[in-house]
């Protein structure tokens, strides 16, 4: 599974990439279906994502839709390394729908102003903490993790956390060059490995004061050529 890294472009003037008024019409216009079909085939998985391009939004509304309802707060995932706003645009539309399909008309609205509500009294989306464990895993991995390379000096690993409402690591993802690692990797076990001693003392997320299971990311630079 890929990391997407890509450049968000609003496409409001047609000399930003060289292009005539009608050349951006046709773009923008296979952007869009490419947008909705994508839509559609995570909705024929049964993938509902929160539309963040067109709907204003908190991360506590996001995560509460997350965590209570299953929509995912996800980046869209182009698979360009420009995004072109028509896309993103017309993917979300299909997404909003389908979310006002299932829960009302109204059901964005509501939950936006319960959130942002939340938001004013401090008791809004906090996610889960452990203040030594980063630092702790850039210790081990440096000390420990030794890799060659005639080209860089340093890499950067992308890690992920699913931490329970009890304060327990119940899911561990490493990641390396936008590629998610397999449990077998060198790298991921070493990582799994200086985990060990931060697996149940983490403070969970919480919303309203409510522990609640969600994801913490880091991302951590390891030194090469030791």
């Amino acid at each position: 599974m890929k990391i997407p890294v890509y450049f968000y472009i609003l496409l409001l003037s047609t000399d930003l990439l060289g292009q005539t008024k009608e050349e951006m019409v046709t773009v923008n216009k296979e952007m869009c279906e490419s947008g909705k079909e994508r839509a559609l085939k995570r909705l024929a998985l049964g993938q509902i994502c929160f539309p963040r391009y067109i709907f204003e939004s908190s991360i506590t509304l996001r995560k509460t839709l997350e965590i209570d309802y299953g929509i995912l707060d996800e980046l869209y995932d182009t698979l360009y390394d420009i995004g072109y706003q028509s896309e993103f645009e017309c993917h979300d539309e299909i997404m909003k729908k389908a979310i006002e399909d299932k829960w009302g008309e109204k059901f964005l609205k509501d939950q936006k102003e319960i959130a942002d509500k939340l938001d004013k009294q401090n008791l809004g989306f906090k996610e889960p903490t452990n203040e030594k464990i980063e630092t702790s895993i850039k210790k081990y991995l440096n000390e420990n993790l030794k890799i060659r390379s005639t080209v860089y000096n340093y890499f950067e690993l992308g890690v992920i956390f699913t931490i329970s409402p009890r304060g327990q690591v119940v899911k561990l993802k490493v990641s390396k060059a936008r590629e998610f690692l397999t449990k077998d990797d060198p790298t991921y076990l070493a990582v799994e490995k200086a985990c060990e001693g931060f697996k149940d003392n983490w403070t969970p997320a919480t919303i309203n004061k409510v522990p609640k299971q969600a994801d913490k990311y880091f991302f951590i630079t390891i030194e090469m050529n030791k």
